[in-house]
């Protein structure tokens, strides 16, 4: 189900990246600046949006990614007991 969401997210993706590409040719400085000023708003509200989270929920949304990278099959398995350690030691150390 992940592998086909991700197939027809991808092919999106790509249309999207060539009309972002052909309309950054044709953007004007003013534009550009525009852009660049949304951008940085956008980056701002998710910096605070990030800070405020708890640290259960930081641990719950890195999980899923975790989760996320195995359904994908992006796992080194050398590293799966090192990775098991340190989500032991984050637990014990935060209390979650």
């Amino acid at each position: 189900m992940l592998n086909t969401f991700w197939n027809r997210a991808s092919g999106l993706l790509s249309a999207h990246v060539v009309e972002f590409v052909a309309r950054m040719e044709m953007m004007t400085k003013e534009e550009a600046r525009l852009f660049k000023e949304r951008w940085r708003l956008v980056n701002e509200i998710t910096n605070d949006e990030a800070q405020r989270k708890s640290v259960s929920n930081r641990l719950r949304d890195l999980e899923i990614l975790y989760q996320f990278g195995q359904e994908m099959g992006w796992t080194n398995r050398d590293d799966a007991e090192e990775v098991r350690w340190r989500w032991k030691r984050l637990r014990e150390e935060t209390g979650v």
